[in-house]
């Protein structure tokens, strides 16, 4: 439920102009999915994850794996007739998109350094000529610190 007042997502994205095409884009994406879809063997459709068409009228299809990419590529008269009633596709492409696994993945975690290399640059912050240049590593050291669970204080 919506707070009063509030205002749909879809009113901000055609409020803003560089929003505005993106979602076009991205809706025009969609029906040319739906499209392909529509037109492979109904045991492909489930495989075909995206469509992309760029300015040079360059389809790229992505499919879930290799295998069902090879077949893909074996629909292509039926699929470029498909859309080129509707749009300006000159080329076509299948690409095997990544993985549920690899899409899914967290992202990786920051790598901290060692409370070694932390030292390191807070001995070398008294040499910094820069005032201004000091107190912000001098920052950056005891965040580290406090990252790596020592919360000693910089000099």
């Amino acid at each position: 439920m919506t707070k009063p007042g509030a205002k749909p997502v879809g009113k901000w994205l055609q409020g803003d102009r560089n929003l505005a095409t993106l979602l076009r884009r991205c809706q025009l994406h969609e029906r040319l999915l739906q499209i392909v879809r529509r037109n492979v063997p109904e045991t492909l459709a489930p495989h075909c994850l995206a469509c992309v068409l760029d300015g040079r009228g360059r389809l790229t299809l992505y499919v879930t794996s290799p295998v069902w990419a090879s077949r893909l590529r074996y629909c292509q008269p039926s699929i470029l007739a498909a859309l080129r009633s509707d749009f300006p596709v000159r080329r076509f492409q299948v690409r095997v998109g990544l993985p549920d696994s690899i899409a899914h993945r967290p992202p990786p975690r920051a790598k901290i350094p060692s409370p070694t290399v932390v030292s390191a640059l807070e001995q070398g912050l008294s040499g910094l000529p820069d005032p201004q240049l000091r107190r912000s590593l001098g920052g950056l050291v005891a965040a580290l610190r406090q990252l790596n669970g020592n919360e000693k204080s910089r000099p």
